[in-house]
């Protein structure tokens, strides 16, 4: 009888072991040939932790640069031939957690992050450095309808995206750092910077989530940063845009909360076009009217407008079909 209970407990402890989530480290000094349990045996590429990775499973990436084509495990989300590389994208994982900002030198620990002082670096700078149109057209695609609030994207400067596809709608001008469908994610500490044409972050079909103490700094987009064309509600608070040429920082297509936000130097900060909450915000130096609403499910409380062109801070052009 003690022989069998012992093996009935060796076996939950397996069980048990098997069960626990596994960290992933990544490292410009790694190899995809590594296990990449450790930081002396990282993984090379995001993609090739992404591999592996399952469900409630972290990745932990080192400072440095990191590209959708780099390694053996790339993802295609179009085109003909490995040779389009434009069509590369990192795509995320259901359950999985990507964390950046952790020193490129010795054995951090979580506690040792610092996504200020130790970039990593999500660019879609894939072809002749410098030159734009060249470029993925999504850095990162969000597109599996499994994905849930787990699946955290934390700590990444996304940058060097660039949208100028046109062959079929869903991707067209959309999503040139994210691109995010049936999805709904949690994207967190992030910085999106010089990413050009379409929309930053696009969400369409099913897509929801969380945008949260993100920055969107100098991205030329053709008309918003964020665009939210999804089913599900969408939460953005503590984020700050500034000097990005968009038409308008946010699109809200679908429900949409903004909270404790921070819009500087945009050409307007929100279009509304469905029911948006807007609090705690501030509007300084826009060239255009700051809030412009064509939906009367629209309410604004306890933001500040300080110094901006445009001589209305909000415009409601709803109007009543009774």
């Amino acid at each position: 009888m003690k022989k069998s209970l012992l093996i009935l407990y060796v076996l939950a402890f397996a069980l048990c072991a098997n069960a626990m989530d596994i960290v992933y480290k990544v490292s410009v000094a790694g190899d995809d040939a590594n296990d990449g349990l450790t930081w002396n045996t990282a993984k090379r590429t995001v993609q090739g932790a992404l591999e592996v990775a399952e469900y409630g499973d972290d990745i932990w990436v080192a400072e440095g640069s990191y590209y959708p084509t780099d390694g053996n495990y790339k993802y295609r989300w179009g085109g003909s031939a490995d040779t389009d590389l434009r069509y590369f994208s990192f795509r995320l994982k259901n359950g999985v957690k990507i964390y950046g900002g952790f020193p490129a030198e010795g054995s951090p620990e979580f506690k040792d992050r610092d996504y200020e002082k130790h970039s990593t670096i999500f660019s879609g700078d894939i072809g002749m450095k410098g030159t734009a149109t060249d470029n993925s057209y999504h850095v990162i695609i969000i597109d599996d309808k499994e994905i849930d609030d787990l699946t955290i994207l934390d700590g990444i400067t996304v940058s060097d995206g660039y949208n100028d596809y046109t062959s079929t709608v869903e991707h067209t001008s959309s999503g040139s750092a994210i691109f995010i469908k049936n999805s709904v994610p949690l994207i967190r500490n992030c910085v999106f910077t010089n990413n050009n044409k379409g929309q930053t972050i696009s969400l369409i079909n099913g897509a929801g989530g969380y945008i949260s103490n993100c920055a969107f700094n100098l991205n030329k987009s053709d008309d918003y940063n964020i665009s939210h064309k999804g089913t599900t509600k969408l939460f953005i608070n503590e984020t700050k845009f500034k000097s990005n040429s968009a038409s308008y920082s946010v699109y809200t297509g679908a429900e949409t909360d903004i909270s404790t936000c921070d819009f500087t130097e945009q050409k307007g900060a929100i279009y509304i076009s469905a029911k948006t909450s807007v609090s705690n915000s501030t509007f300084t130096k826009n060239k255009a009217t700051p809030i412009y609403s064509t939906n009367s499910l629209a309410t604004i409380q306890n933001c500040t407008f300080t110094s901006n062109t445009s001589s209305s801070y909000i415009y409601n052009s709803y109007t009543s079909s009774n």
